[in-house]
């Protein structure tokens, strides 16, 4: 019923939203506004293989290398009082598959999302609401191999997020499909939870190790869980409170492949990428 709803009332939801905005920001004397913040309220999950996010890996039993190039990226940020902000921003993500053969990497597929998204932080609390657009295309090399189906969807999704300490974090929330092509079943919730050793310095930079673990659940296709685990090392080009960051880690995934064209098939493989944190 909620989804009728907002599908039937769309401007409605809008004015609501954006209402609930101002009288969020409206009556506090220590409010500032920033535009083009040097980071962004929430912080990246980590394991998430759909997270918008820029890295290059490969899939070590399955002779396949991905890629991605993406972000989070806030706009403006308001400081509602000494230890609580919102914030507005935009993100988007480009994701390919390829194989390897004969010397030449031919594309098996890619996908694309953008979309805009709203964060608040308090304290050891964060969220973020994000609106969604993702479309999945096969590559070029598998037209002849297998049919193209029309991959398009567009999803709301809230993570809510609570930082143990300054190394552990949980986060979860749900989401829901507001338009598809095929139609699939629209609920999915997310769970995840991240862990960072303390930092040692090597040569001049920050250096820590990592665990993170995402877990989803899709109704989409017979009740699939994706599970996504990442190990690995992380380096900080400085001591101050910043995402930009180098990873290096060894990731393991079980689940429905989370490329669009193949969402109905499922995957087990172990891997090894490198991750740019902006």
């Amino acid at each position: 019923m909620p989804i009728v709803f907002m599908r039937k009332h769309k401007k409605t939801c809008l004015l609501i939203f954006i209402f609930f905005l101002i009288s969020r920001t409206s009556y506090s004397a220590e409010k500032t506004w920033k535009f083009l913040p040097s980071r962004t309220l929430f912080g990246p999950l980590i394991a998430d293989l759909r997270e918008p996010q820029t890295g290059f890996f490969t899939l070590s039993n399955k002779n396949r290398y991905g890629g991605a190039l993406g972000q989070f990226f806030d706009l403006l940020q308001v400081k509602l009082s000494s230890n609580e902000r919102l914030s507005w921003g935009v993100h988007g993500a480009a994701f390919a598959l390829l194989d390897y053969g004969g010397g030449v990497f031919p594309m098996r597929a890619n996908d694309w999302q953008f979309g805009t998204s709203i964060s608040h932080f308090k304290e050891k609390f964060s969220q973020r609401l994000e609106f969604t657009h993702a479309s999945a295309h096969l590559g070029d090399d598998l037209t002849d191999e297998r049919t193209h189906f029309k991959y398009s969807r567009e999803y709301f999704r809230l993570i809510l997020s609570y930082n143990y300490s300054d190394s552990i974090r949980f986060y979860g929330g749900p989401g829901a499909v507001v338009h598809t092509f095929p139609d699939v079943n629209p609920f999915f919730f997310q769970a995840g939870s991240e862990i960072f050793s303390p930092s040692r310095i090597f040569l001049s930079n920050p250096v820590r190790l990592y665990g993170a673990y995402d877990i989803k659940y899709k109704d989409e296709a017979d009740d699939v869980w994706n599970n996504s685990i990442q190990v690995g090392i992380q380096w900080k080009p400085s001591k101050e409170q910043t995402r930009k960051a180098i990873r290096i880690g060894i990731s393991y995934f079980n689940g429905n492949n989370e490329f669009g064209q193949f969402y109905l098939e499922k995957e087990d493989y172990w891997g090894l990428g490198i991750y740019f944190d902006s």
